[in-house]
């Protein structure tokens, strides 16, 4: 039993009488009441609950009232900090529960004391800057109690040195480390040893869940009941853990941190520098023979170059040999031990990305980005993972996004993450939207795979910022369209102008913040995840319906599994990825009761094809209307012409 009241979000509950502004929503009650009571009996709940809900405090209260150990997962670190310094403290103070809670984050995230000492020995800077962040990390290591470089004011969030002395698996050496009681990442798993209640997400999960696949042990302590927030991401993330990729940056990193680390305890004498030479070369001569591929191209035992098998031996040998020298210097100097192992695991995957034996299981791809060179091995479906290690293994699991249901069912995520048996809840949608949003597309666009479309959605985007003031998200499904449509508008445009690229995520959604009257252009990250309320955020422009590119690798082998076995990969992925992507992108704009704002698709798709019912019937009810002219009284704050509703 959880004993949890739910009435605490009643209109004469508890939060009413301790806040004057409490708003009522039946929805926070309704997700609360199913949260407690697929808690109380013990059987998995997916719930769709759209933003303004309230969905936070409706799971954290029955999972506080459950005197069980509960995992909340969430999607990212910001997330993650909102629940652990906000929202369990309110659960504590104001509601008087008294629940242990404790943040995990990623290994990566903290700081490895041994070899951070170890670099201190013998400090290699290539920059002034690097140099100054260095002095910055040393001056925090001596306070800090919980290592989280969180903590660390001014800190870059790609600084490349933080790797060296991070507590990530390819640095740690576990229980041989000589000073593990002082180890944050001890301390921290200590911590959740004693915790009710443990804050956590998707990364860390899949990172835990892939130990507990490999047997090589665990990341969080036993827990019976799981949460996941933004549920839609966890498919996603957990094909990139339970994969394999190598790069040529990996193999850098490897012969880097072994060169730093011989310097340090006084070891990188000639033997070992030619050595690591000799690697090093056989690395960049295996890794050119890829250049000359397309970016992005499948690859199979019979597609790829010529010369791979004899490089790779070549390569495989030069590994081998470090490895063979790190294994006997670990014997007295421990820290060499976690370096030969990422040596033999390097040689391991490239050896089972190349044979490329499970075509069936693993789609085998090669990816280039600027000087990079990544071959990967990605599992088709993750489910058959999931469905052991999380639905199978936990008592309870709670699914909870804005996006999760397709023509007002779930059925595509408990799919495609291996759900058997839940129960689910689809909440009604907490804003108005057919007064506070109006959904315009164009009366005329070309097909978005023609010629002409790109000039076509140029003129609308211009019409739009133009009736906006700016104030607005440009989004794209591909850096290409951004791209030639940027070059299209720019010259036009009198409001600031932010790309995605130009400058880091998080200076370029501060800035849009401030600049009231700015212009967001930007891709795939910035369609979900992104928080911008009020007046800043007044217009979302969507170019095309986001349907997976079909030549990309993964989406080829998820579409050809579906074929096999006698399904419509179109209906069946395309349509319902590109459906969740949608409402994503959609979500950008109302976040509040006095949001309102234009929601434009430039793709007529969605009215003129089978397949745009499916949509129409996924998304809220908003009004309708392909006249400009009615878009721009809506921004006027006149009252929009009679339409269609979306419904």
């Amino acid at each position: 039993m959880t004993g949890c009241d739910c009435s605490v979000f009643s209109e004469k509950g508890l939060l009413s009488q301790k806040h004057r502004h409490f708003e009522y929503r039946h929805s926070q009650f309704e997700m609360c009441r199913h949260v407690a009571g697929a808690f109380e009996k013990e059987h998995h709940l997916v719930v769709e609950a759209g933003t303004g809900t309230g969905k936070t405090l409706a799971y954290l209260v029955p999972a506080a009232w459950l005197k069980k150990r509960v995992v909340v997962s969430t999607g990212t670190k910001n997330l993650q900090d909102q629940l652990f310094y906000k929202d369990v403290p309110f659960l504590q103070e104001e509601l008087k529960k008294k629940v242990r809670a404790c943040c995990m984050k990623g290994r990566g995230n903290y700081l490895c004391r041994l070899r951070f000492d170890t670099f201190a020995g013998s400090p290699l800077f290539e920059s002034l800057a690097d140099r100054d962040h260095f002095r910055n990390v040393q001056s925090w290591s001596g306070s800090t109690l919980a290592g989280d470089r969180s903590e660390i004011h001014g800190l870059p969030d790609d600084w490349p040195l933080w790797h060296a002395f991070s507590c990530r698996t390819e640095n740690c050496i576990g229980q041989k480390c000589p000073l593990l009681e002082k180890c944050f990442l001890t301390r921290m798993k200590r911590e959740a040893v004693r915790s009710d209640l443990i804050i956590a997400n998707h990364y860390l999960l899949m990172a835990d869940l892939s130990l507990k696949n490999s047997s090589y042990g665990e990341v969080l302590p036993f827990y019976d009941y799981l949460i996941l927030d933004e549920a839609h991401l966890v498919e996603e993330i957990a094909t990139r853990y339970f994969g394999y990729a190598v790069s040529n940056y990996r193999v850098d990193e490897l012969l880097r941190d072994i060169r730093r680390d011989l310097s340090g305890t006084g070891d990188l004498d000639r033997e070992w520098i030619e050595r690591l030479d000799i690697c090093k070369n056989e690395s960049e001569r295996f890794f050119a023979l890829f250049t000359a591929q397309p970016q992005v191209c499948r690859l199979t035992a019979e597609t790829f170059p010529p010369g791979v098998p004899g490089m790779f031996e070549a390569l495989k040998k030069c590994l081998k040999m470090i490895g063979a020298a790190l294994e006997e210097m670990a014997k007295e100097k421990e820290i060499f031990s976690a370096l030969e192992r990422r040596s033999g695991e390097i040689s391991a995957e490239l050896d089972l990305i190349l044979q490329a034996r499970h075509p069936e299981e693993y789609v085998y791809w090669c990816e280039r980005r600027k000087r990079g060179v990544f071959l990967k091995a990605t599992p088709i479906q993750v489910h058959p993972y999931l469905k052991t290690l999380l639905f199978e293994a936990n008592r309870a699991v709670i699914l909870t996004s804005a996006t999760l249901a397709i023509d007002g069912r779930c059925e595509y995520i408990k799919k495609q993450l291996g759900m058997d048996e839940c129960r689910e809840l689809i909440l009604p949608p907490e804003f108005d939207f057919q007064r506070q949003c109006l959904l315009y597309i164009p009366e005329k666009m070309p097909d978005p795979r023609s010629r002409d479309f790109l000039f076509a959605a140029a003129g609308e985007i211009l019409k739009i910022l133009e009736a906006s003031h700016g104030r607005a998200f440009v989004l794209f499904t591909s850096f290409a369209n951004l791209n030639g449509a940027l070059d299209l508008v720019r010259p036009e445009l009198s409001f600031p102008v932010l790309v995605q690229g130009e400058r880091p995520k998080s200076e370029i959604l501060e800035e849009f913040r401030k600049e009231t009257h700015s212009v967001l252009f930007a891709t795939t990250s910035f369609w979900q995840g992104v928080d911008v309320q009020g007046e800043s955020l007044s217009c979302v422009v969507i170019d095309k319906l986001p349907f997976a590119v079909p030549t990309d690798p993964l989406t080829q082998g998820k579409m050809e599994n579906i074929e096999r076995d006698g399904g419509n990969p179109f209906l069946e992925y395309q349509v319902p990825g590109a459906v969740i992507m949608l409402k994503q992108g959609l979500g950008r704009l109302i976040r509040k009761q006095n949001d309102r704002g234009v929601l434009a698709l430039l793709d007529r798709r969605i009215l003129d094809r089978y397949y745009g019912r499916i949509f129409f019937r996924s998304l809220p009810p908003y009004q309708i209307t392909h006249n400009m002219e009615i878009v721009r009284r809506f921004f006027k704050k006149e009252e929009p012409a009679p339409g269609k509703s979306g419904s």
